[in-house]
């Protein structure tokens, strides 16, 4: 359940906040036909164009959205009766089963009735839903080797290696703040080592893409004192 910036699950009759996943099950409503001029046309909103933005904020990586099969249920209302949902790149390309990236299916539904302007189908927000907070990222490392640390502390682990010019870190999952966090245990001796050898760095960036840090928010983040 979404509604404006509240999400939710329901577990029968209990009510389970999710309010880490408001943004993109907004985003899975934007990105339909349907809920892209919903969004236009509602009241100060000031939709704009972009053809394709590959760095920064607001750009959308690897989500794929595909709606077929228009039927028509009933009164001239044309609706989508197959809905795929996919994340990350898909690199197998060719059908050869070699998907180095991850791109997974995530999501599929076929569509077998359509109502229109039903009556009381608004979402009410439950009170317990808006007071709701985001659980701070919690993460315990421990180092297994020289330059190797084990990051855990959640539902998933990463593993933070250290080389002489760079960091690998393995595994970075769920969101942007989770792999911030996964690469705490290095990022300081990192950050010292090329001061040391007063290396020019311009950006700090993903090997498999996704956002490009410049080196200036990576020494802010360094120095903010999260990396004790």
């Amino acid at each position: 359940m979404v509604s404006v910036n509240y999400a939710w699950n329901m577990q029968g009759p209990m009510v389970v906040p999710a309010p880490a996943d408001a943004e993109q099950r907004q985003l899975e409503i934007w990105l339909t036909p349907r809920g892209c001029l919903k969004g236009a046309l509602a009241p100060e909103a000031n939709p704009i164009v972009i053809t394709r933005n590959e760095q920064g904020k607001g750009r959308i990586r690897y989500y794929e959205l595909v709606l077929t099969n228009d039927k028509d249920f009933g009164g001239g209302v044309m609706f989508p009766s197959t809905f795929h949902q996919h994340h990350d790149l898909d690199d197998d390309l060719e059908g050869e089963g070699v998907n180095v990236s991850g791109g997974h299916n995530s999501f599929g539904l076929t569509v077998s009735s359509v109502q229109v302007n039903v009556s009381g189908a608004a979402l009410t927000v439950p009170d317990a839903v808006p007071t709701a907070t985001i659980p701070p990222v919690r993460v315990e490392s421990s180092q297994t080797a020289d330059g190797v640390w084990y990051v855990g502390g959640g539902t998933h682990a990463s593993v933070a290696v250290e080389f002489q010019d760079f960091i690998t870190d393995i595994e970075a999952p769920l969101n942007e703040d989770r792999s911030l966090a996964a690469i705490t245990p290095a990022s300081r001796t990192f950050y010292d080592n090329v001061r040391r050898l007063k290396l020019d760095v311009a950006t700090i960036a993903p090997i498999h893409g996704g956002r490009v840090y410049p080196w200036a928010d990576f020494a802010k983040f360094v120095n903010s004192g999260k990396t004790n």
